[in-house]
């Protein structure tokens, strides 16, 4: 299902520009009293995904006897829990800076101006074209009817008989019948066997050694889960604790930690006198690396561009007085895209 919607949201409304036109940072603004609409720079959110390995070890309850029937020792000789990290992933957000919003003064007189704002107030551009936005559902088919996948149930005389397992003789004999019922299926002759039923047959077969083997060797049960952690950097930082990680426990208090570390590569200068009224202000975001560690093992390196960790810059007002010039802005960093006619 497809819908069109027109971004009323996100273009507000119309501004009269002219020279006297005042964009003024909100917290310094003492015009409180003046009608003005305001635009906010976005500021970067870090949002840590880890994927963790969760492996559970159940000892079998005739582990001891496994030599005796097997010749060697079980591999899982008591219960426990192994935690590890298998990916670290980083993806980045943006919000609304609460500290940078600015206030736009203009006089009802001269060209109009358009001012192009996301939902949520962020600076999208300036005398940007109306656009048309087409929203596709990511279900397109749940009014439809799915056509059901149906597994067919299997009739009990097509399963292999269980057989008992009460102690170590019990369970070695039982899956000694289990191999012998097995073979003896796969050396029957091939156009006297029904290939579908025979494998459905031979599957529960293994299903059930499986099972009557784990009682001596033990099992393995692994699952996958994930820990979320956002992190928002107001500057640089070296080795800063996010959480904590142990190999018995998962995440926990006495773990090794996990650090952050966040540095500039380059360093920037605000080109922007805050002191003043000035133009429209938009980022310079900086190019930082990213280090996430555990201990002295690096989970994910990488470089990325951090909005607020950079500098202001300012379109003067002057530049769209006559309204025929557009400036496009990276809503999710503040950097000027493009500066067209």
């Amino acid at each position: 299902m497809r819908k069109i919607i027109f971004t009323v949201s996100i273009i507000l409304f119309s501004l009269s520009i002219k020279a006297q036109t005042q964009v003024v940072n909100a917290k310094k603004d003492k015009n409180s009293t003046i009608s003005s609409i305001s635009y906010s720079l976005p500021k970067n959110v870090l949002q840590i995904r880890f994927v963790i390995k969760h492996d559970i070890y159940k000892a079998g309850k005739f582990a001891d006897s496994t030599s005796k029937y097997f010749g060697k020792e079980a591999d899982i000789k008591a219960d426990k829990d192994e935690w590890s990290i298998d990916k670290t992933e980083v993806n980045v957000d943006a919000i609304p800076d609460n500290t940078q919003i600015y206030n736009v003064y203009a006089p009802v007189s001269s060209v109009a101006c358009l001012l192009s704002l996301t939902p949520d107030g962020i600076l999208r551009g300036v005398n940007l074209d109306v656009i048309k936005q087409t929203i596709v559902d990511s279900n397109p088919n749940k009014d439809k009817i799915s056509d059901a996948v149906l597994t067919p149930k299997t009739s009990e005389s097509s399963k292999p008989t269980l057989l008992s397992a009460k102690t170590p003789a019990d369970a070695y004999e039982s899956l000694s019948k289990l191999q012998n019922e097995r073979m003896s299926m796969l050396l029957q002759e091939e156009d006297a066997l029904d290939g579908k039923a025979v494998q459905t047959y031979l599957s529960e077969i293994e299903k059930q050694e499986k099972s009557l083997y784990s009682l001596f060797n033990g099992d393995k049960i692994s699952t996958e889960e994930q820990k979320n952690i956002s992190y928002t950097p107001d500057k640089e930082v070296n080795d800063f604790e996010l959480c904590r990680f142990n190999s018995e426990s998962g995440f926990q208090k006495d773990g090794t930690p996990i650090t952050i570390s966040i540095h500039r590569t380059r360093s920037m200068a605000s080109s922007v006198n805050e002191s003043v009224p000035t133009g429209f202000i938009y980022r310079q975001p900086a190019y930082v690396s990213v280090l996430i560690k555990m201990g002295s093992d690096i989970l994910y390196s990488a470089n990325l561009n951090v909005a607020q960790l950079g500098s202001l810059n300012s379109l003067p007002v002057k530049f769209f007085e006559k309204g025929d010039k557009k400036a496009e802005f990276d809503t999710s960093t503040g950097a000027l895209i493009q500066l067209t006619k």
